[in-house]
């Protein structure tokens, strides 16, 4: 997951570079505010509406399956058990147990899809160049 994410993120960072360069070539009397500017303007409208809260309610969405465990579970003295900040609160059982660590690497998942989604949706807007060169 966090190989993709980078190398998503690399990938979209050197297209819009690559954007902007070409921006600052064809206009070389704009500042490099202007330039990004320019960039943005060209991410479709749509991407401003569904893009930015989409990655934040992805994650928000999946970890409302998490079930709220008050700590963590470990496996001590070959027993399962519920422990806070070293201290134990229970003891669970085995399928508890499976559950609790599913649950968080469901939850840990989520986070990275958003992330990988998000670099992936600039990456696209990226390489998509403007309808015509005289746009910019």
């Amino acid at each position: 997951m966090h190989l993709g994410t980078i190398l998503v993120f690399g990938a979209s960072i050197l297209v819009i570079g690559r954007r902007k360069s070409d921006i600052a070539r064809r206009e070389p009397n704009l500042s490099r505010w202007d330039i990004d500017i320019k960039v943005l303007t060209t991410i479709p409208l749509a991407f401003w509406f569904i893009g930015p809260p989409g990655a934040v309610l992805l994650p928000a969405t999946a970890l409302q399956f998490v079930s709220p465990v008050e700590g963590y579970v470990e496996h001590k003295d070959g027993t399962f058990v519920l422990a806070n900040h070293g201290r134990t609160i229970r003891e669970i059982t085995e399928e508890e147990f499976h559950h609790a660590n599913t649950q968080v690497a469901r939850g840990f998942c989520a986070i990275w899809l958003a992330f990988t989604w998000l670099a992936t949706a600039f990456f696209w807007i990226g390489m998509q160049g403007p309808a015509s060169t005289n746009e910019l």
